[in-house]
């Protein structure tokens, strides 16, 4: 792929900034590969740029709300803003989307927050080791272009962002996250590499729809596939009882809230 000067040389001073704000020598090599990274990536470089500037913008809105920013990570991949971790409640989880679609760019917004008690530190370790061992099985597995993959796990329950070459690639990657031990669940997020969405852009005034209530809320996407497999149930700390939760098609299942339109 052949980058635009102008693009290239924004990335390259990303690598030079990197290195200067650690001052040693791993952070100047750390700062290459993550440029020949973003070389390779399926995502245009003045896309990457504009994605980590939005998540830069959410995360500094979150600071403002309480300890919203200590507790909400946040993954922007093409304008499409990803929210999960762990709140005390329902209001906070409806005041970070909120702050999502105030951010200019943002095209789509997918809470996963969960409300409850905050992970042990063996929990959190074990959602680190699952997040890693997938990256590795990924990364040495030829059928799959890990670098176009993010992945997070939250409560032993993966999550795949990103784009996928091909259907066959992503449903290998989401095969290949499944087979890792301690994986509760797999979320498939990935888009495909010919996804129209991949163009969309994004608002310029998002309609105001508000989500209130106290069970999950589902924005569905106009055109999923027709087949789906059997609901699988999942346990949300939100609830005494194990909530059961519709899988939109054949590859997602989506645990707690996928909000697609605005909040205000």
């Amino acid at each position: 792929m052949k980058l635009p000067w102008n693009s290239a040389l924004k990335l390259a001073a990303l690598v030079v900034m990197a290195h200067a704000l650690g001052g040693c020598a791993v952070l100047a090599v750390g700062g290459a590969a993550t440029a020949v990274k973003s070389f390779r990536e399926e995502r245009a470089v003045q896309t990457q740029i504009d994605d980590a500037t939005i998540a830069a913008q959410i995360d500094g809105n979150l600071v403002g709300q309480g300890n919203l920013f200590k507790r909400v990570k946040v993954t922007v991949l093409e304008g499409r803003v990803y929210l999960k971790g762990k709140v005390n409640t329902q209001e906070e989880r409806i005041t970070a989307t909120r702050v999502a679609w105030r951010t200019g760019g943002v095209k789509e917004v997918y809470n996963d927050i969960l409300t409850g008690v905050e992970p042990s530190l063996s929990d959190a370790a074990n959602d680190t080791w699952i997040s890693t061992k997938v990256r590795a099985n990924l990364l040495t597995d030829g059928a799959v272009k890990d670098v176009n993959y993010t992945i997070d796990t939250q409560n032993g329950t993966v999550y795949l962002m990103g784009i996928a070459q091909s259907e066959a690639e992503r449903e290998h990657a989401v095969s290949v996250a499944r087979g890792v031990p301690g994986v509760v669940a797999v979320v498939d997020y990935l888009v495909l590499r010919d996804d129209p969405r991949r163009l969309a852009r994004a608002p310029d005034q998002p309609p105001a729809e508000a989500y209130y209530g106290e069970q999950s809320s589902y924005a569905e996407p106009a055109a999923a596939p027709p087949q789906s497999y059997a609901s699988p149930t999942y346990a949300s700390p939100s609830y005494s009882q194990p909530v059961t939760v519709e899988p939109y098609d054949s590859r997602t299942v989506r645990p707690v809230e996928v909000q697609q339109t605005p909040i205000y």
